[in-house]
């Protein structure tokens, strides 16, 4: 049967409000995009251990986290990746999924953290880090980099530098509770930044 130019789609256009055009909320396209980021780091990973550049004896795939590296003394990295589609876009503390991300590897130190050498959270969006000229105390402190460099430098949480001291205190509240095991958490980990979207 042919249609006429004239007669409308079937059942009207989706997701149309009072006739107009609506953006569709249809997030399979963007998960499926996520999910083939996440399976490109893996190959990374992969690649990382076939040219010699990461010794590992196996990468486990959605086994505790998104990835998990065995090296080859039978100790591990735990590998958590995530996206980020807003321009320019950097992670701060104020991010939910990076804190989440945090959350997870707390909740896996307190586990396995004898047999954990790092945390790694893996993004197409690097960490930010204030500018030379960043003043403000909420700037400074919003900067996972410097916080997990503050942290590395002190022997324990109670001797991290304001402003990060109070960026610390916060996220021990978002991420379970245990200063002692967020202190650990943040000493392990390192960001690493893949390719864009």
């Amino acid at each position: 049967m042919a249609r006429r130019k004239s007669d409308l789609p079937p059942l009207g256009l989706p997701e149309q409000i009072g006739g107009l055009a609506t953006a569709p909320s249809d997030r399979g396209d963007e998960t499926q995009e996520r999910f083939r980021y996440q399976w490109a780091i893996g190959v990374w990973l992969l690649a990382q251990s076939l040219t010699g550049t990461r010794p590992m004896r196996a990468l486990w795939c959605e086994h505790h986290e998104d990835y998990l590296l065995e090296l080859p003394a039978g100790r591990y990295v735990a590998v958590q990746v995530k996206t980020d589609s807003r321009e320019n876009a950097e992670w701060r503390w104020s991010d939910d999924a990076l804190v989440d991300s945090v959350a997870r590897f707390c909740a896996f130190e307190k586990m396995h953290g004898a047999a954990i050498d790092g945390y790694e959270f893996v993004s197409n969006a690097a960490p930010y880090v204030p500018g030379p000229t960043a003043k403000r105390a909420d700037s400074l402190a919003a900067s996972p980099g410097r916080l997990t460099q503050c942290c590395s430098q002190a022997s324990s949480h109670s001797e991290v530098p304001e402003p990060y001291q109070a960026a610390f205190v916060r996220l021990v509240g978002k991420t379970g509770g245990d200063a002692a095991v967020l202190f650990q958490v943040l000493r392990k980990l390192r960001f690493a930044q893949g390719p864009v979207l």
